[in-house]
């Protein structure tokens, strides 16, 4: 792509089978070679649109059946690979052969576990980390994140906002909400921040109901899982690397799938991951 004689960038373009009208440019990264050759593109005429509004176009000169178009709509906000091949998949008409065929009536159970399959991929399941003060949440975080993404601290109430972040689970994206401590609040900030995690408890599709497995469970423990009783949820026993008091049983009695796992030592975190799929 050349601009008064200089050269900007050295793209590949190509041009669509299904319409040879579109070009897709695909420059080098970064914000800057994007940026010139979008300025050049306007100064020459060329008008911005939205994804959507090219699905659309997309759909009018091609005719693309409304699972295309919507596959089409949702590629650039897939979180994942598994996301975009699902979606590029649809987007060729994989699904819309299925449907087309009449086997629905066979195959109805199939393909609700799959409609399943293919929402959590497109619509991450929020997954909310939830426990008293100094129960290991936000190390829990960082651990599944595999980045610090919390600052944590020996002091009980280091997290005071909600943390949200997305993590790529098996190729499934979901997302991750660390809160503050849920317990006995000692000042109008810990109170706000306890309300605040409530707030954000009610809206979890799934709960990791943290315990301190070095310590005995408490009323405490109990009235998180109380709180959360109409939620999945899943018990999360951490600091598995000290010696155990926490009893597992006891927590199961809750209906709850229990995990025991050290965030620090990052030991049980596949066992955690795949109960999150599961569940």
């Amino acid at each position: 792509i050349v601009d008064g004689g200089s050269t900007v960038d050295e793209v590949l373009v190509r041009i669509a089978s299904r319409n040879p009208d579109r070009l897709d440019i695909n420059c080098h990264g970064g914000a800057a070679p994007h940026t010139a050759i979008m300025n050049l593109l306007e100064r020459l005429g060329v008008r911005k649109c939205r994804w959507k509004e090219l699905a659309s176009e997309s759909a009018r000169t091609t005719g693309l059946d409304a699972i295309q178009i919507e596959a089409l709509e949702r590629i650039p906000g897939a979180l994942t690979l598994q996301a975009s091949k699902m979606l590029i998949a649809q987007h060729n008409g994989a699904l819309s052969k299925f449907v087309k065929s009449r086997k629905l009536h066979k195959h109805r159970d199939e393909l609700l576990e799959y409609a399943r399959y293919g929402t959590a991929l497109c619509e991450p399941p929020k997954s909310v980390i939830a426990g008293k003060p100094n129960v290991g949440k936000s190390t829990l975080l960082n651990c599944l994140l595999r980045r610090e993404r919390v600052i944590t601290s020996p002091t009980p109430g280091t997290t005071r906002d909600a943390v949200s972040a997305f993590v790529n689970v098996r190729g499934v994206p979901l997302e991750l909400v660390d809160t503050a401590g849920l317990g006995d609040a000692r000042g109008e900030i810990e109170t706000l921040a306890g309300e605040k995690a409530m707030d954000t408890l009610s809206e979890a599709d799934l709960v990791l109901c943290v315990i301190d497995g070095s310590e005995p469970v408490t009323p405490e423990d109990k009235a998180i899982l109380d709180a959360c009783a109409d939620k999945k949820k899943i018990v999360v026993i951490n600091k598995s690397d000290l010696p155990q008091n926490a009893s597992a049983p006891q927590m199961n009695a809750a209906g709850a799938p229990s995990v025991s796992v050290s965030a620090i030592q990052k030991t049980g975190i596949e066992e955690l991951k795949g109960k999150m799929l599961e569940t």
